[in-house]
């Protein structure tokens, strides 16, 4: 997709109105791919603080009902949550920005596109292989009532995140301290954004860059297009 094509999607005039939790959500979210250009361009307006805020509250809302019987997705997560909002302080210069989105471009890439779940129907049985968004999505459901579900992430636990970011990441929590996170913090629009860099043992075993590359859940089909299959019962 091009810049028109995403100011368009995410139903906004120009990169300035990039704002909102329903912005960076149908962002991530979005099971297409995503011209890296546009994706700069579409982020070359939002304040650091603002994107920090929005990071804080999508992490908190994705993952509330996660699956407790997963602790490598939790861990990861949280990872990843650390990373992204550390790089975002970085935000007001031109390195800055360009190293986040880098980093969240490489996120949403996975989350929508190319991490996967395979996941088993509680009561039918079916199997089938969706996105770490939708299997997040799926989980939300179930705690609010819906389907239960088997998940396996186990597939997905193998994020690229590069030894740059991390560097930049490290430097920030030096510089802002291991402020502990929390959902109450989330909610509130002058909450302190934690920094703590990733551990390096989590990145030791973990492969270096792969190539650059949600809607609503059909609970009758979760799978959105071609790229998941279903496994064999």
């Amino acid at each position: 997709m091009e810049l028109n094509e995403l100011l368009e999607y995410l139903d906004m005039d120009s990169p300035e109105d990039f704002s909102y939790f329903e912005h960076l959500a149908d962002l991530v979210e979005l099971e297409q791919t995503v011209d890296y250009d546009a994706f700069f361009q579409l982020l070359s307006q939002v304040p650091a603080a603002t994107m920090q805020e929005l990071l804080q509250n999508y992490f908190a809302d994705i993952t509330a009902h996660m699956p407790d019987s997963t602790v490598d997705i939790h861990t990861l997560m949280a990872q990843l949550r650390q990373c992204l909002c550390g790089l975002a302080r970085q935000m007001e210069s031109e390195e800055g920005r360009r190293a986040f989105t880098e980093e969240l471009y490489r996120f949403r890439n996975w989350y929508a596109l190319e991490g996967e779940v395979a996941v088993k129907h509680i009561d039918s049985g079916r199997r089938m292989r969706v996105s770490v968004s939708e299997a997040l999505a799926l989980s939300r459901l179930e705690a609010l009532g819906g389907d239960a579900y088997d998940y396996d992430f186990g597939d997905c636990l193998e994020y690229p995140l590069d030894e740059y970011s991390m560097s930049i990441n490290e430097a920030m929590s030096a510089a802002y301290g291991d402020a502990p996170f929390s959902d109450e913090a989330s909610s509130e629009s002058d909450s302190s954004f934690d920094s703590e860099a990733p551990s390096s043992d989590f990145h030791s075993g973990h492969s270096h860059q792969q190539e650059l590359i949600d809607g609503l859940v059909d609970l009758e089909n979760p799978v959105m297009d071609d790229e998941f299959s279903y496994l064999d019962e």
